[in-house]
């Protein structure tokens, strides 16, 4: 996904986010020696979807430094089975963190960065407005 990016003759900046800013450092390392001639520049960003922490310091931080995001790509998952098979969380806690991570955390992500989303010029990029009216549908 960041290699088009990264090669995209517009200016954009690609935000990299890994549970560790360690892992961001060296992926961004490894883009850079992939993408020698790009001038698009990458910023690393961590988030926690677990929390609503690390998405209002992630909002702030791009709020400031970019004013806008191009695309808002979450690729998020949660793997809390190994403890449920262990035995370690019961199945409730198994499914509610789950549902927490990928289910709650994907939404308040997106309706906390929406306002950076529409901050572009063009936040519809060419897309046709949609219909003002729901289509009929025969039953």
């Amino acid at each position: 996904m960041f290699r088009p990016l990264n090669f995209s003759s517009r200016e954009v900046f690609p935000l990299l986010d890994r549970c560790s800013l360690d892992k961001v450092k060296l992926a961004i390392e490894a883009l850079h020696k992939e993408c020698p001639g790009s001038t698009n520049t990458v910023e690393k960003v961590q988030v926690n979807l677990a929390g609503y922490d690390s998405i209002e310091k992630a909002f702030k931080q791009l709020g400031v430094s970019q004013g806008h995001i191009d695309a808002l790509i979450n690729n998020t998952g949660a793997a809390f089975d190994g403890a449920f098979v262990a035995g370690n969380v019961s199945l409730r806690d198994y499914f509610t963190y789950a549902y927490n991570v990928i289910v709650a955390g994907t939404q308040v992500l997106t309706w906390t960065f929406i306002m950076l989303l529409l901050k572009l010029a063009d936040p519809r990029n060419g897309c046709p407005p949609p219909s003002r009216t729901l289509p009929s549908i025969e039953i």
